[in-house]
């Protein structure tokens, strides 16, 4: 078992608490003042120093005896202990990542997580989300963490998730839960359910998805989605206002540079034309040698896409070579244009060596990015590309969204970045914006999306500007309903106005 020398790591720290901001201060006021609550704060405005220091503060109280911290893996194995070995008034505590690897081959990860718990002394425990149930399950009734601290909350937003459930059984021996998140609505407010029901046990948007449900939404009939009754909003917003704290850049950080979308939108031949008219319209592509065929909606959805980026995946099954019966999911690449490499390539021509930071979802598309780009960089879930990075020493840095999209800084090289696919997750859009767009970036970010003209591409860059505009609007309402919380935490800091 490894363990800090906190003396050592508080000497070595270069920042100290006298260089937060007056934000997040309110912040850690509103921790401590309301116990279990959910900060909703821009990306880049120090989410994890402000909970941190409420976290310090409690256990240096004995509030809390130890806490537990749940983020995604890269964030709980890098981003936490940089922030708890870069501030000095954070570094006074051991910490211990349970998410690193085993340091013995023969123990399971899970293992591994397992009993780091059960052995490690320090009062800081730090895992990755897809441990949770496994922790409930090991502990149950002697839950040892008073204290929960979820880094990125709407990956909690699931009510049907295993890592919901099993949480919200040990509620009761938590004390103290900050939900953290910049984008707590992105898909809707369907998804506040799950995280409000761990903050207050149901108090404020019921117990049950169903009945939740059956008050404000009202299902389409097509689809069979659930959709929020506007006028109903207000209402869902004024119930969660006061375990919530919503924090702006534009409000708390006026000079951030903020960021600048820029559409490439790419002419595509008449032929590609023909076979996206023909999957989209027949849901069946014919190829020279092989019959594409969307099984369902989402399945020539997901294709059309594919298509928009220069490929498309045939997909069929197979027999499981040793278990009887069982079936699995087979899957091939067909090359249809090389439209978007070519833009991506002018792109990098006219940036004249300066870094790029890539998105891409398919993993054919990662593939074609590296033959393109042989000295592009692939970004490991460990983050050992990041010195690298920051360094300036790496041109084109290539990242899925969903795995560098939290926790990670990336800012310092570049203020550029492009989407070579586009996904209609929200959450997952602006997450990887904010990588670039935070604080600490000196110029305006530059946002290239690179869409394919005449398909899916372009609705869901209008869908993902929708969506956008719809959790503004949550979070503006809530700013203006929580003006009596910010006068709260001025009379209590600095005295009432006589």
């Amino acid at each position: 078992m490894k363990y800090f020398d906190p003396v050592e790591r508080m000497a070595s720290a270069e920042l100290v608490r006298e260089q937060m901001w007056p934000y997040q201060n309110m912040g850690v006021w509103f921790i401590k003042y309301a116990k279990k609550v959910a900060l909703w704060m821009d990306l880049g405005l120090g989410k994890s120093v402000t909970a941190g220091t409420a976290m310090t503060d409690l256990l240096a109280e004995l509030k809390v005896n130890r806490v537990l911290i749940i983020a995604p893996l890269r964030v709980s194995k890098t981003t936490w202990p940089e922030q708890l070995s870069e501030w000095r008034h954070l570094a006074g505590f051991e910490y211990c990542v349970l998410s690193d690897d085993p340091e013995d081959r023969r123990e399971t990860k899970t293992a591994a997580v397992l009993r780091r718990s059960r052995e490690s002394r320090a009062s800081i425990h730090i895992v990755n989300m897809e441990m949770t149930a496994a922790l409930v399950d090991h502990w149950r009734r002697k839950w040892p963490y008073d204290m929960v601290i979820i880094d990125e909350s709407s990956k909690f937003k699931d009510h049907a998730s295993q890592r919901f459930k099993k949480l919200r059984l040990v509620s009761e021996y938590i004390n103290y839960m900050v939900e953290l998140t910049a984008t707590p609505a992105s898909e809707g407010y369907e998804g506040l359910f799950a995280q409000m029901a761990l903050l207050d046990g149901g108090e404020r948007l019921g117990t049950h998805i169903t009945h939740y449900r059956d008050d404000y939404f009202k299902q389409n009939r097509w689809s069979k989605k659930w959709e929020i009754i506007e006028k109903l909003k207000p209402e869902i917003d004024k119930k969660i206002s006061d375990i919530t704290l919503v924090m702006s850049a534009k409000e708390y950080l006026p000079d951030q540079k903020g960021h600048h979308f820029v559409p490439h939108i790419i002419p595509m031949s008449s032929k590609f034309q023909r076979q996206y008219r023909e999957m989209e319209e027949t849901s069946v592509l014919e190829l020279d040698d092989v019959e594409i065929v969307g099984d369902n909606a989402a399945a020539v959805w997901s294709k059309l896409l594919q298509m928009a980026s220069g490929m498309v995946y045939e997909t069929w099954k197979e027999p499981h070579p040793t278990r009887v019966g069982k079936m699995v999911n087979k899957r091939k690449a067909h090359h249809l244009h090389d439209e978007k490499l070519d833009e991506l390539e002018e792109l990098i021509d006219q940036l004249d060596g300066k870094p790029l930071l890539v998105g891409y979802y398919w993993e054919e598309s990662l593939d074609r990015l590296t033959q393109r780009f042989p000295k592009a960089v692939v970004a490991d879930k460990e983050g050992k590309f990041k010195a690298k990075w920051d360094a300036g020493k790496i041109q084109i840095l290539l990242a899925h969204p969903m795995s560098a999209g939290h926790g990670l800084n990336l800012q310092k090289p570049t203020n550029h970045m492009c989407f070579f696919d586009l996904h209609p997750s929200l959450e997952n859009f602006l997450q990887f914006i904010g990588r670039l767009d935070r604080q600490g970036q000196l110029h305006k970010v530059m946002v290239h999306l690179l869409l394919s003209k005449g398909t899916y591409d372009l609705r869901v860059w209008e869908s993902l500007k929708e969506k956008r505009e719809g959790e503004e609007k949550l979070l503006s309402r809530l700013r203006y309903i929580q003006r009596k919380v910010r006068q709260r935490f001025l009379d209590d800091m600095y005295g009432k106005a006589s």
